[in-house]
C-alpha cells in the first residue's frame, strides 16, 4: 500500500499501448462488493481467495500491466502466476515513506483498525523477503517521482 503500483502501473500502460489490470478492481468488479466490504464480510482470507483468482485470470493477459495488491505475495501460487507471465518489479518504500503517502487514505482495510505506521512496519516485515524473492527487480521509490518509477519500470520491462 502507497508504493506506487496502480499510478505507475497505470502510466507505463499507457507508455506501453498496454492494457493496465489492477487486482483489487478485479475483486471489485467480479464480487460486486468494495474491497473493504469483503473484508468485513468475509475476512482477509475471502479476500486472498478472490485475489488469487484476479492474479490467475490477469497472468492470462498478454502484454498487460498488472498491479497487484500488496499480500498478493503470501500466496506462492499467485507468485509462481506472476512469475510465469512476465516481469514481477517491487516498488520498494519505507514505512515511512508509505505512511506519508497514505496519509489521509481512509479506504484501506489492513490500515483501518491501528496505528498507521506501525500496522506498515508489521506489514513490511512481514513480506519484505516474499517481495525480495518473487521481484526479478527492485525499484527504490523512496525518492522518485512517479514519473521516474515509471521511467525505470519501462526499461526494466523492455530489458
Amino acid at each position: 500500500m502507497g508504493s506506487g503500483k496502480t499510478t505507475v502501473g497505470r502510466a507505463l500502460a499507457t507508455r506501453r499501448s498496454a492494457p493496465f489490470l489492477d487486482t483489487d478492481q478485479m475483486v471489485e468488479a467480479t464480487s460486486g462488493l468494495s474491497v473493504t466490504r469483503i473484508f468485513e464480510v468475509e475476512g482477509e482470507t475471502g479476500f486472498r481467495q478472490r485475489e488469487s483468482g484476479a492474479v490467475l485470470a490477469a497472468a492470462t493477459e498478454t502484454s498487460a500491466v498488472v498491479a497487484t495488491g500488496g499480500g498478493v505475495v503470501t500466496r506462492p501460487e499467485n507468485v509462481s502466476a506472476m512469475q510465469g507471465s512476465g516481469v514481477v518489479i517491487w516498488l520498494k518504500a519505507s514505512v515511512e515513506t508509505l505512511a506519508n503517502r497514505l496519509e489521509g487514505v481512509t479506504d484501506r482495510p489492513l490500515l483501518a483498525w491501528s496505528d498507521r505506521q506501525a500496522t506498515l512496519a508489521i506489514l513490511l516485515a512481514e513480506r519484505e523477503e516474499l517481495y525480495a524473492t518473487a521481484a526479478e527487480f527492485t525499484i527504490d521509490t523512496n525518492s522518485l517521482s512517479p514519473a521516474e518509477i515509471t521511467t525505470l519500470a519501462e526499461a526494466m520491462w523492455t530489458g
